[in-house]
C-alpha cells in the first residue's frame, strides 16, 4: 500500500509572507524536523515549540489544514518521504517493537489493497488513520496501549498488542466489571500479549471477581490467541478460564519440548514455537483472510473487532465506529438520541452559523447556545455562532404549529440546515442537537452529516435531575455548571434540595439565624444568588423546584426556632433514619404551622415554579409520641397515636401552596393515607420500582426516580472501595440506561407516569470530582431515557458517546 504524497515545505513557502514572525519560526521548525514532531501528541508539541494551542491551530489553518490532526498527517507523510519516519527516528525502541514490525510487515502482505496497515504511536495512527478512513476500510495492527482508541475509532477491525504489563487490578475499570466494555463491541479474536499472561492466569486462583471479568470477555470472543514473546512466559492456567480449544499460544522464544510448552499440549492447548521470527509462525493460525467477511463499504452492527484489555479511566469510555459505518451515522454524539434521525453523506467537520434572515430572537437563541458550548468546552472550538464562518452552514428557523411544543425538526443539506420548531424550547434543543453534531465531529469522535433530517420530541415531560447542596454545600458557580450539563442533555427540571437536617442552604429574611451555622465561611446561597440561578435556568429551557424539608428532617430549623420545640418532650426520645435525634417539626407547639407558611412565603417569592416540594420522606414512627402537647392534641382529634398529626398538617400545607398557585410535590411517603389532591400532587417514587405502578393505579401522578436505578449517591459496582452507598444495591451506568420505568405498567394508567429523575444525595460527597464521578455517564443515562422512545435506545450506541460528554 503505498501513502499519500505531500509538499509541506512547500506549502510553508508560499504562506510565510502571510505568517506572523512568530507562527514563521514555528513553522520552519516543524519543516524542519517532520520526524521528531510527528510522533508526538498536541499537547507535546505546543510545549516543544513553547505555545498555546490555539497558536498551533491558528498555524494549521494559516497552512490550509483543517486542525492539528490533518497537520500531523503532513508531518508524517514528510518524514516518511524523506526517509526519517517515526519509527526510524526512536531511540528508545523495545524488543517489543520489532516484534510488532514483523507482525505488521505480513499483515501488509495479507492485507487487500483495498484496506490499509498502519503501525506507530497513537497520535500518528489517528492521524492516518482520521485521513484513509474517509475513503477505504481499515485494518491496524498496533502496538502500546496509546494506540487503542485511535485504532478502534477508526478501524473497521482493530488487533491491538498490548505493550506492557496489565495489573489484574486494571481489568476492572474503576472498580466496575468489564460487562459495559464488552457490550460496546463485538470481539473477534481477544489478543493478549505474553508478558500479561502471568497475572492474568492467576486470577482462576486469586481472585474470583477478576477471573469473572476475563472469562467474559472470552466468552464473547471464543477463540484466544496468545502471542508469547517474551521471556517471561510461562505455563498460563487459561484452561481453567475458557475451554482450550479457544486457546492458540505463539511463542518466539521457548521451545515446545519445554516443561511449560509440555503442560499446555497436555491440556489441549494449540502451540506453535519458532525462535527469533514470529512473523512466518503468525500467518498460520491468525490468517487475517480467515476473519469474517467485511463489506465493502460498510461494517454490521455486530461486526468484529479484535480488542487486548486496556486500562481505562471510566467505566464506560467508548469508541466511535468507522465514519463508513451505516451505524456511526445514527451515532453523531447526540445524547439524547433523536426519536428520528436519518442521513446521508459525509461532510467537512465544521459548524453553523444563524442565516442572513435571522430574527433578533433567533440570533439570541443562537448565542445562548454558544455561550452553553464554551462554558461546558472552553478550549473546544465554536460550533455555532451568530455570523458566518469558513466552512459553517447557515441556519435558517421556521416557526410550526404542526411541532409539538419542546419538539423540533432539522433539515441538513450540503447549502444549510433549515430548524422548524413551534416554542422556544424546541428552537433551543433543535440548537443544542445542532451543537452536540459539531462538537463531535470537529472533535474526531463521529462523522459529519452531510444530508439528513431529524424529527424529535421528547417521551417525558418531566426530565430531571435533582441536586442535594445540604449534606455537602456547593457554591453557586457549581450549581449552575450542573444547569449547564442538564441542559446539554435535555433535562428541563431541576430539583434544589436546600434544607435537611445537616444544613440551611437559603438565606432567609423571615428566620435569619437559619444559616448562622457555618462559622466564617459562608456556606448559603443569598437571595440574589438565587435569583440568578433561576434565571440562568430559565434561559437553558429548565425550571427549578425547590424543596423545603418538612416536617422531618428539620434539626436545622429546629436548632434555629427553639420555640417550635415541646419543651417538656424528652431529647432524643427518637430518632430518625440517620441518627438524628427529635428531628421532626411538632404539629402540636403552637407556632408550627405559621413558622411553616412564612417560610414558604419566602420560597414562593424566590422560585416562580408550578411546582413546590415539601420532602414529607422518612418521618419516624415514634415521632412525638413523647411529646406531651402532641399527646393531648392526639387525644383531642381522636387520634390513635400522636404520629398521625401529620396527616392533618400535610393537608393544611398543601391548601397553604394551593391559595399561591403551587402544586405539591413530595417523596412517596406523603401518599400514604392517600390524604393529598391526586389529580394535583406530583409523587416522587424513589423506594422501589414497584411502588411506581401501585401509586399510578392508585390514581397518583408519579415521577419514577427508584433508588436502585436512578439514585446517583449509590455505588456503581460491589467492588471493594467503590465510592457511594450501599443501601441500594449497586447501579451500572448500564443498569441505569436499560432500566424501564413503564415496565410492567399498564397501558391504560401509563400516562399518569410524568417522567423520571436522578437524584445526587451528596451525603458520602464533598467535592466536585466525586460529584462527576458519581454523576457521569449516569446523569446521560437517564436523560436519554426521560427522551427517547425504548425502541430507538441502543446501550452500544449510548456508551460510544461518553467521550464527547462534558463534566460536572
Amino acid at each position: 500500500m503505498s501513502l499519500p504524497q505531500t509538499d509541506l515545505a512547500g506549502k510553508v513557502s508560499a504562506r510565510r509572507g502571510a505568517m506572523t514572525p512568530k507562527l514563521r519560526a514555528m513553522a520552519g521548525e516543524l519543516v524542519d524536523k517532520p520526524a521528531v514532531y510527528a510522533r508526538m501528541t498536541s499537547k507535546e508539541i505546543c510545549d516543544a515549540l513553547q505555545t498555546s494551542e490555539p497558536t498551533l491551530i491558528r498555524l494549521c489553518r494559516d497552512l490550509g489544514y483543517s486542525g492539528i490532526a490533518e497537520f500531523r498527517i503532513e508531518l508524517a507523510l514528510s518524514a516518511n518521504q524523506h526517509g526519517n519516519g517515526a519509527e526510524a527516528t526512536n531511540p528508545n525502541r523495545s524488543p517489543h517493537d520489532s516484534v510488532a514490525s514483523s507482525l505488521a510487515s505480513l499483515a501488509v502482505e495479507l492485507l487487500d489493497d483495498d484496506r490499509a496497515i498502519l503501525l506507530g504511536d497513537g497520535s500518528l495512527i489517528e492521524a492516518f488513520a482520521s485521513r484513509l478512513g474517509q475513503t477505504r476500510p481499515l485494518h491496524i495492527v498496533a502496538t502500546g496501549l496509546r494506540v487503542a482508541q485511535a485504532a478502534l475509532k477508526f478501524s473497521q477491525h482493530a488487533i491491538i498488542l498490548t505493550g506492557g504489563r496489565i495489573d489484574p487490578k486494571s481489568l476492572s475499570l474503576n472498580g466496575r466489571l468489564l460487562d459495559d466494555a464488552i457490550a460496546r463491541m463485538r470481539f473477534d479474536t481477544f489478543f493478549l500479549d505474553a508478558i500479561n499472561l502471568d497475572p492474568i492466569a492467576g486470577l482462576s486462583s486469586r481472585s474470583e471477581d477478576q477471573a469473572h471479568e476475563v472469562r467474559r470477555m472470552m466468552e464473547v470472543s471464543k477463540r484466544v490467541v496468545v502471542l508469547a514473546g517474551q521471556s517471561q512466559f510461562k505455563a498460563p492456567d487459561l484452561h481453567l478460564i475458557c475451554p482450550p480449544e479457544w486457546i492458540d499460544v505463539l511463542v518466539t522464544d521457548i521451545d515446545t519440548t519445554t516443561e511449560a510448552a509440555t503442560r499446555l499440549v497436555e491440556r489441549g492447548v494449540r502451540i506453535k514455537s519458532t525462535r527469533g521470527e514470529i512473523a512466518p509462525l503468525y500467518a498460520r493460525p491468525v490468517n487475517i483472510r480467515q476473519y469474517p467477511a467485511w463489506p465493502q463499504s460498510s461494517v454490521a452492527a455486530s461486526g468484529p473487532y479484535a480488542v487486548a484489555p486496556r486500562t481505562l479511566t471510566v467505566a464506560t469510555e467508548t469508541l466511535p465506529q468507522p465514519a463508513s459505518s451505516p451505524t456511526a451515522m445514527t451515532q453523531l454524539g447526540i445524547v439524547p438520541c433523536p426519536n428520528s434521525i436519518r442521513f446521508d453523506g459525509v461532510g467537512e467537520a465544521a459548524g453553523f452559523h444563524a442565516a442572513d434572515d435571522a430574527e433578533t430572537e433567533e440570533l439570541d437563541a443562537m448565542r445562548t447556545v454558544l455561550s452553553l458550548h464554551r462554558r461546558l468546552f472552553p478550549s473546544a472550538e465554536d460550533v455555532l455562532t451568530p455570523g458566518a464562518r469558513p466552512s459553517s452552514r447557515p441556519v435558517s428557523f421556521v416557526e410550526s404549529t404542526e411541532i409539538e411544543p419542546e419538539g423540533y425538526r432539522l433539515y441538513l443539506s450540503e447549502h444549510g440546515v433549515t430548524l422548524r420548531y413551534r416554542e422556544d424550547r424546541g428552537r433551543f434543543y433543535g440548537l443544542v442537537t445542532l451543537a452536540q453534531i459539531a462538537h463531535a465531529a470537529m472533535a474526531g469522535e463521529t462523522p459529519m452529516p452531510l444530508k439528513g433530517e431529524i424529527a424529535d420530541r421528547p417521551r417525558f415531560a418531566w426530565r430531571g435531575a435533582m441536586l442535594d447542596v445540604a449534606r455537602h454545600f456547593f457554591p453557586a458557580a457549581d450549581v449552575m455548571r450542573f444547569l449547564d450539563v442538564m441542559s446539554w442533555h435535555k433535562l428541563n427540571r431541576f430539583h434544589w434540595h436546600l434544607t435537611d437536617d445537616e444544613g440551611w442552604r437559603i438565606e432567609s429574611l423571615a428566620l435569619p439565624g437559619l444559616t448562622d451555622h457555618e462559622g466564617n465561611v459562608r456556606q448559603f446561597y443569598t437571595q440574589a444568588e438565587v435569583a440568578t440561578i433561576v434565571e440562568h435556568a430559565r434561559s437553558l429551557a429548565i425550571e427549578v423546584m425547590p424543596e423545603y424539608n418538612m416536617p422531618g428532617h428539620s434539626s436545622r430549623l429546629l436548632s434555629t426556632a427553639l420555640d417550635l420545640v415541646d419543651p417538656a418532650e424528652p431529647p432524643a426520645s427518637y430518632r430518625s433514619h440517620q441518627g438524628f435525634p427529635n428531628n421532626a417539626l411538632n404539629p402540636a407547639v403552637p407556632g408550627v404551622l405559621s413558622t411553616i407558611e412564612r417560610l414558604i412565603d419566602e420560597f414562593c417569592s424566590l422560585f416562580p415554579s408550578s411546582t413546590f416540594h415539601v420532602g414529607w420522606d422518612e418521618i419516624e414512627a415514634n415521632a412525638w409520641k413523647a411529646s406531651p402537647l402532641a399527646i393531648e392534641e392526639a387525644a383531642r382529634r381522636g387520634l390513635a397515636n400522636p404520629n398521625e398529626l401529620r396527616f392533618d398538617l400535610l393537608r393544611q400545607v398543601e391548601r397553604m401552596l394551593k391559595d399561591r398557585g403551587k402544586k405539591l410535590a413530595g417523596w412517596d411517603d406523603c401518599a400514604e393515607r392517600d390524604v393529598v389532591d391526586k389529580d394535583a400532587a406530583l409523587v416522587f417514587a424513589w423506594q422501589k420500582p414497584e411502588h411506581i405502578a401501585e401509586l399510578m393505579k392508585r390514581g397518583y401522578n408519579v415521577v419514577a426516580t427508584p433508588a436502585q436505578r436512578y439514585y446517583l449517591d449509590i455505588r456503581q459496582s460491589d467492588k471493594e472501595g467503590e465510592p457511594g452507598e450501599t443501601w441500594a444495591g449497586s447501579v451500572s451506568p448500564r443498569d441505569c440506561y436499560e432500566h424501564e420505568p413503564l415496565s410492567g405498567i399498564p397501558a391504560e394508567i401509563a400516562s399518569r407516569l410524568k417522567g423520571i429523575q436522578g437524584c445526587l444525595w451528596t451525603a458520602l460527597i464533598k467535592d466536585k470530582a466525586t460529584l462527576t464521578y458519581m454523576a457521569m455517564p449516569r446523569l446521560a443515562a437517564i436523560a436519554e431515557s426521560a427522551w427517547t422512545e425504548p425502541g430507538n435506545k441502543h446501550w452500544a450506541r449510548f456508551a460510544r458517546a461518553i467521550p464527547t460528554f462534558p463534566s460536572l
